[in-house]
């Protein structure tokens, strides 16, 4: 079962992950639209001055070209606003529950919700997270099975000591579980729990990180189609980022978003947290850093099947990797670390408690 899941209808998220891109380009044209208003304001209160006092010099201001340029910018800041709000309040669907299979893995079924945009996956995330904790949501039952644990500590005498001993049994078994994280080599093909930390790390990778460079990569090509092709409607610019990001025809029978899903997000979180399938995959596997990692990944962009020109290839080389490559590894581990981390409290916390039953 899956709680984000079935909440998504609640959340009432746009199912079209270009209506939050359109959301944040409206919110910096407004701004940028703004404040170009306001520099022509001043402009235009200096000119009524100097009409009477100074006709020419008037005139020469409403000819020069800071003019010109800024009534050029505020005309195509509202073509733009119109464009990116037509496809903000045009009729959409919401993202709804579609549960139909039952899957064991739960980091199975969190990516079967990624089928949509990952980016919105995110947002949901955001709003789970921002809601009352609520003792429905099934997926947190080991923090109910605390705060249970917590009550009963808060309040301990003799009489809860059987309430506490029911407990045992299922923090004992947490215990167990965490414990054979750390007793065994860290194999997927062996250990469990290590397989389960690596899936989840992957897929923190795939949801934020991964998301994150695709994100980066819309803006940057918005901004340059939006330069360049200026009599384009916000639509038309949409579909080129589109077609860029999802073809097929970079060599590899992958699209870009396929490349960040299932190539990009694994090899950085096996790279980082050092979670192998066997000895054999330790053995043999090369680690690049995440800066080649990357690299590589935005050379496809000189196959793109719309021609980019060199300069923007190497805004991605350069400046978005070197951006990426200050955090990404260490995020990863951190996420790592944060796991081990709660599995060591859950075998302290049964130690704790067995210890506390034996006085």
């Amino acid at each position: 079962m899956n709680y984000l899941e079935e909440k998504l209808y609640s959340f009432k998220i746009p199912s079209d992950f270009n209506v939050f891109i359109a959301r944040e380009f409206t919110k910096e044209k407004s701004s940028l639209k703004v404040q170009y208003e306001n520099e022509k304001a001043q402009m235009d209160t200096n000119i009524k001055k100097l009409r009477l006092s100074a006709p020419d010099l008037a005139t020469k201001i409403e000819n020069s070209s800071k003019y010109i340029n800024l009534k050029k910018d505020i005309y195509k800041l509202n073509y733009d606003i119109k464009s990116l709000r037509k496809i903000i309040y045009s009729p959409g669907t919401k993202l709804v529950s579609k549960i139909t299979t039952t899957e064991y893995k739960i980091i199975n079924r969190y990516k079967r919700i990624g089928a949509t945009h990952n980016g919105l996956v995110m947002t949901a995330w955001e709003q789970l997270f921002n809601t009352t904790y609520s003792m429905k949501n099934y997926n947190l039952g080991l923090i109910q099975l605390l705060i249970k644990q917590n009550d009963i500590i808060q309040n301990f005498n003799l009489a809860n000591m059987d309430k506490l001993r029911e407990l045992q049994k299922p923090l004992k078994k947490l215990s167990e579980i965490a414990e054979s994280y750390f007793l065994d080599r860290k194999f997927t093909e062996t250990n469990k729990v290590a397989h389960f930390i690596r899936d989840m790390i992957e897929y923190l990778t795939e949801t934020t990180i991964c998301t994150g460079l695709e994100l980066v990569m819309r803006r940057i090509l918005h901004t340059y189609f939006s330069n360049t092709l200026p009599d384009d409607s916000q639509e038309d610019i949409n579909d080129r980022i589109e077609f860029i990001l999802e073809s097929t025809s970079y060599g590899m029978n992958k699209s870009l978003l396929d490349i960040l899903k299932t190539d990009i997000a694994p090899e950085l979180a096996k790279n980082a947290s050092e979670i192998f399938d066997n000895q054999a995959d330790e053995q043999g596997h090369v680690v690049r850093p995440v800066r080649d990692v990357l690299i590589s990944f935005f050379q496809n962009l000189e196959n793109s099947p719309i021609k980019l020109p060199g300069e923007i290839i190497t805004i991605f080389i350069k400046d978005v990797v070197s951006y990426f490559d200050t955090f990404a590894s260490r995020a990863i581990l951190l996420w790592q670390i944060n796991a081990e981390n709660i599995l060591k409290y859950f075998i302290n916390n049964y130690r704790c408690v067995e210890t506390l039953l034996s006085l």
